[in-house]
């Protein structure tokens, strides 16, 4: 008798076609596309107001569907995708306001492929044009020999915010001939802390040199005013 029924069950099956109880066929998976940034120049540096382009592809080539490029989270609007001939994507340009910029790209998806998305391993950073002013100043001066002082450096460049001025270079601190310490600008501000009982009773030169990215040896540097430090 079990056997009998079986059959009958397999007959059933056969009739209807192999498809499930609810009559839809099982929907197919959806492949995976690979996603591509590519910048038009290889520096991750530009100057502010100076337009940048890249290129957003999808591997396999033909795939289709709506490529976006967003810049800190917000698309960049104004730029429709278009099919070449080494596959399928579009190009972005942007101008982006001073400060640093990270990129992503989005693949919308298709009835074939999944949605993805990308993004640009390095940030984008951009500057000015116009040379910083770098002012340095300490929180207590003078000093006792073996007290804690942490000196700070301000980057300004005119028409930014100090927020703007994040990740844009290096600051680094010295005493005459001597490096105290160096630290990245963040959100305008560079600080160092040294402790004078490594400094000798007197007045000591202490000065701010910022230096902007990319660090090559003809990248300007934009020095502060030297600091007399009193340490008694």
């Amino acid at each position: 008798m079990k056997t009998l029924v079986c059959a009958a069950a397999l007959l059933l099956l056969a009739a209807c076609g192999g498809k499930s109880s609810s009559g839809a066929a099982a929907a197919p998976a959806l492949q995976q596309a690979t996603l591509y940034i590519q910048p038009e120049t290889s520096s991750w540096v530009s100057a502010t107001g100076t337009p940048q382009t890249y290129y957003v592809s999808l591997s396999p080539n033909g795939t289709t569907g709506t490529l976006t490029l967003q810049v800190d989270a917000v698309a960049v609007t104004g730029v429709a995708a278009s099919t070449t001939a080494d596959g399928w994507g579009a190009t972005f340009t942007v101008t982006m306001a001073t400060g640093t910029h990270y990129l992503t790209a989005t693949y919308g998806g298709s009835s074939t492929f999944a949605a993805a998305s990308a993004t640009l391993p390095s940030p984008q950073i951009v500057i000015p044009n116009e040379a910083p002013t770098v002012t340095l100043a300490p929180n207590v001066n003078p000093a006792a020999s073996g007290q804690q002082v942490t000196y700070q450096a301000h980057v300004v460049y005119v028409g930014a915010s100090d927020a703007q001025v994040d990740g844009l270079g290096m600051v680094t601190f010295s005493d005459g001939a001597t490096t105290l310490g160096s630290s990245t600008v963040r959100e305008g501000f560079a600080t160092c802390v040294e402790k004078t009982s490594l400094l000798t009773a007197g007045t000591h030169p202490i000065k701010a040199v910022f230096v902007p990215y990319p660090a090559t040896p003809t990248t300007p540097q934009y020095s502060s005013d030297i600091l007399p430090e009193v340490v008694q």
